[in-house]
């Protein structure tokens, strides 16, 4: 039977992971409580109030990406 030896590495590797993808998710559900509040406050200017969350979840999605890649590209050499 093979021991697994490299609990260290395994933890820090969740870890990293862990927080590329668990900051992502608080700040999209911080974002989506503030346009849920503001579409709740003025249902006229749903439109309005959409497309002006679209950057700012737009870039919050690019972030999340690149960071992710950073995180492969770290770990693949």
């Amino acid at each position: 039977m093979v021991e697994f030896d490299q609990w260290r590495e395994a933890i820090i590797f969740c870890s990293i992971v862990g927080i590329i993808v668990v900051i992502p998710c608080f700040l999209t559900a911080k974002m989506s409580i503030k346009m849920i509040d503001q579409l709740g406050r003025y249902p006229s200017k749903t439109p309005s109030i959409i497309m002006s969350m679209c950057i700012p979840f737009s870039v919050l999605v690019f972030l999340t990406y690149f960071f992710l890649l950073l995180f492969y590209h770290f770990f693949s050499s």
